[in-house]
């Protein structure tokens, strides 16, 4: 039945396999001086719910099957930052890459930790005490704090040492969040191994924040990569390829939600929308991937809850906007509006108009200029567009309406006013005329009967 797959499709969702973008495949061929035992250095920076941690794991990844390919040793360090309100130790994702690699237990005694490390290394545990700072940021007084000098030289020492017998991946990822002692060792550890350099090791940071990357050293032409949001071929390709959903099913869904953006969280709203479809049942299992039952979107379908809250977020913070997205949700027709008739609504001029709805979609990403049509927007999605009615009260609900605010009924008043004298040039709005006449309430419900 449609529920026996739900565990399954949900672990899917959860940790979707990444499909490789032009970016992932940039930054890949950026790695390939470390087959000839060059120093590589590598920044990627991407909005938030781009896929950035995912793109960094899966370039790890690639590299290192690559590398092991050509029958190299390789080693693979990766920590992430955490939020400051997370609590992360100094150091946290030097101490995460380092500890996991050193298979170092934490929780266990500093000494014994440090004495695994020793043997990893092979006897160097009295060279190599500074970096004990790091794993165990607690377990030192402030008058036996080691120098951050000490703790890069240490470290540096190490890296050099392993990158002997062997090719060294390091990776930062959520750079933006890194604590002010992590800054200071990560610049001069970029510093010590330049790019083109002879020690195979990559350096590799993520951040959502490119002002982070280039604070550390990192040059924004030639050691830097944008991993930009997903398009909806990409995104098709990800609930397809990454969680097994049915190709038609699969861009149905990327076409109601729209493209990713930063205002709807990217990858992480589209991926939260295909879980919360599937606790609900809505995907049985084909042999062409998980798909609506019968081939159609199930009618009755709720939108996610996410989805309303991030347009709530994007409503309360950006307040200036609101007069021109609820006329525009009015006077929409499928998702799309002209501007002409939005500036006659709005009694404004084309000039004034086109300058905010440049804003709206640069700040917003709710709706876009289609460039390939004259004078024309349009909504990211239909779900969008839907939420974005609700929650403005833009409704065709008409005269026995009790819902409606009145500046929404003078919209549809002035789009029936305007839609009516261009009839001549466009007599397929007659319709919409009528429908407008009718949602503007009792005042022009006679208009709109004439035209219905």
């Amino acid at each position: 039945g449609p529920g026996n797959s739900v565990p399954e499709l949900l672990e899917r969702v959860t940790r979707p396999r990444w499909v490789d973008t032009t970016a992932s495949t940039t930054a890949l061929e950026q790695l390939r001086p470390l087959e000839d035992g060059r120093t590589v250095r590598l920044g990627l920076t991407g909005g938030p719910g781009s896929g950035l941690t995912s793109c960094l794991g899966q370039l790890l990844q690639a590299a290192d099957e690559r590398l092991r390919d050509r029958e190299r040793l390789v080693i693979v360090m990766r920590g992430e930052a955490r939020r400051p309100e997370a609590g992360g130790a100094p150091y946290e994702p030097f101490r995460q890459a380092l500890a996991k690699y050193f298979e170092v237990d934490l929780l266990g005694s500093p000494q014994t930790s440090l004495r695994q490390i020793d043997d990893a290394l092979g006897g160097i545990f009295d060279t190599f005490i500074p970096f004990g700072s790091i794993l165990f940021p607690h377990t030192s007084s402030e008058g036996e704090a080691t120098s951050r000098e000490t703790m890069f030289a240490s470290i540096t020492w190490m890296l050099e040492r392993l990158t002997r017998t062997q090719t060294v991946l390091l990776a930062i990822d959520d750079a933006q969040w890194c604590d002010d002692a992590s800054m200071a060792l990560l610049t001069p550890l970029l510093e010590a191994f330049p790019k083109g350099g002879r020690t195979p090791i990559a350096m590799l940071v993520a951040s959502h924040d490119v002002d982070i990357l280039e604070e550390a050293g990192l040059n924004l032409d030639r050691e830097i990569i944008e991993v930009p949001y997903p398009d909806a071929t990409e995104q098709t390709a990800l609930l397809v390829e990454g969680v097994g959903l049915s190709p038609a099913t699969a861009a149905e869904i990327v076409e109601r939600v729209g493209t990713a953006s930063r205002s709807t969280r990217g990858l992480t709203w589209l991926f939260r929308i295909v879980a919360d479809l599937a606790r609900d049942e809505a995907f049985v299992e084909t042999d062409e991937g998980y798909a609506w039952p019968g081939g159609v979107w199930p009618e009755g379908l709720d939108l996610p809850d996410e989805m309303s809250a991030i347009l709530r977020d994007i409503l309360r913070d950006h307040p200036e906007h609101r007069a021109v997205l609820t006329a525009a949700a009015c006077a929409a027709e499928g998702r799309s509006f002209d501007v002409e008739t939005l500036a006659r609504v709005l009694d404004t001029s084309r000039l004034k108009l086109l300058p905010e709805l440049d804003a709206i979609e640069d700040e917003t990403g709710l709706l876009h200029d289609v460039r390939a049509s004259d004078d024309v927007y349009t909504f990211e999605s239909a779900f969008l567009l839907e939420l974005l009615r609700r929650e403005l009260g833009v409704t065709l609900s008409g005269p026995a309406g009790d819902d409606t605010p009145q500046i929404v009924r003078e919209y549809h008043a002035r789009i029936a006013q305007t839609m009516e004298a261009t009839l001549e040039e466009f007599p397929g709005r007659i319709f919409p005329v009528a429908r407008h006449y009718h949602a503007a309430g009792a005042r022009h419900a006679a208009k709109g009967l004439d035209y219905g």
